[in-house]
């Protein structure tokens, strides 16, 4: 990880005790360039978080790094606004419509996680759908002003949700991906409308009923999500999963996770490594904090996180990009695959990362056909 990415990385849960804000504190003392640190904080999806940590514990920060943290709050707070104005007509055109709806990731969890939904800043608004309804609730997002792409040369097979409408509201871009399944193309796992457990999680967005995942289900979901082949890990999402495990402690059924979601414990027991879980949390649910990896926090840099056309134009590109696709960090490794303490990391680098790196090449290529 990146030096500066420590003191970020400190920050990532929704709310810390007092021993934990102490760390934070000592974090910040050494750092030397704020600037650098809130552009990184910005990257990761945690410039707002970052700024509200930062003045819990009264850390003086320098004044051009003060005003961009500032200005982050306040750009994601007012865009979260217009977007959860733009989810309640949503929710309300297809409620009319008679199409039910699941909101993903951000747009739920900004209300159901955060202090106040400008801390939890979001690209778009992910609502999952029954594969049956996708077409008719992309079509219907144009009665909203949103630009609606064609669906023409659209391949099911090979994509997870229908291409993003956008619409601009009060100069802010309002992105919505309509969702058949949860999981992202390629993925081994698959959530659809069907396999959606009941009852599921309420919440209001300006006064309007709205519905998200169960709270096992979430879990899942945010788990996955955050180490996806493809996509760079940001630090946003490790708050989400942290602070989510933490707010429903008492109400998440931890039977029902050990027993089918075990991919959750071990997530949990991993990011613990990176953004230490109180005491009581890991005594509560079995977690052992164990001896912390030199690789913590390191990303995946090989492909699909780094696509050919980027690895072409970089010295050394598609020989350093091989490279990287087989020498993945161990802790991301155990993250993405979901490795115990007893399973072999070197067999996973060598066989079954390069095996799943294969299917998702021909899939690719097929993709392209």
């Amino acid at each position: 990880m990146i030096p500066m990415d420590d003191l970020i990385a400190a920050c990532a849960c929704p709310s810390f005790n007092d021993e934990q804000y102490e760390g934070i504190a000592e974090k910040a003392q050494g750092v030397e360039d704020w600037v650098a640190v809130a552009a990184r904080a910005e990257a990761h999806g945690m410039g707002p978080l970052l700024a509200h940590h930062l003045r819990k514990v009264g850390t003086t920060i320098d004044a051009p790094a003060l005003t961009q943290l500032r200005l982050s709050t306040l750009r994601h707070r007012l865009a979260n606004r217009i977007r959860m104005a733009v989810l309640v007509e949503i929710l309300d055109l297809f409620g009319d419509a008679g199409i039910g709806v699941i909101v993903l990731k951000g747009g739920a969890l900004a209300n159901l996680l955060y202090s106040e939904p400008g801390l939890r800043p979001m690209q778009d608004l992910d609502l999952l759908v029954a594969p049956g309804n996708a077409a008719r609730a992309h079509e219907l997002l144009g009665e909203l002003g949103f630009r609606v792409p064609s669906l023409e040369d659209h391949k099911r097979g090979f994509s997870h949700e229908l291409p993003g409408a956008t619409l601009v509201r009060k100069g802010v871009r309002v992105a919505v991906e309509i969702h058949y399944n949860v999981f992202t193309w390629g993925h081994p796992l698959s959530l659809t409308w069907k396999d959606v457990q009941h009852p599921l999680n309420t919440f209001s967005v300006d006064g309007r009923e709205a519905f998200a995942l169960r709270h096992e289900q979430m879990l899942q979901h945010l788990c996955h999500h955050l180490v996806t082949l493809g996509q760079p890990m940001r630090l946003i999402g490790v708050s989400d999963i942290l602070g989510y495990a933490q707010r429903y402690a008492d109400d998440i059924d931890w039977e029902l996770v050990a027993r089918d979601y075990p991919f959750i414990l071990n997530t949990l027991g991993l990011l613990d490594l990176l953004v230490p879980l109180p005491p009581d949390f890991l005594r509560a649910h079995g977690l052992i904090r164990g001896k912390v990896p030199a690789d913590v926090g390191l990303d995946y840099r090989g492909w699909p996180h780094t696509s050919f056309k980027v690895a072409r134009s970089r010295h050394q590109g598609m020989r350093r990009l091989l490279l990287d696709s087989l020498s993945a960090p161990a802790w991301w490794l155990r993250l993405h695959y979901g490795l115990g303490d007893d399973d072999s990391v070197i067999l996973c680098r060598y066989l079954h990362h390069p095996a799943r790196l294969a299917k998702l090449l021909f899939q690719w290529g097929m993709s392209r056909v």
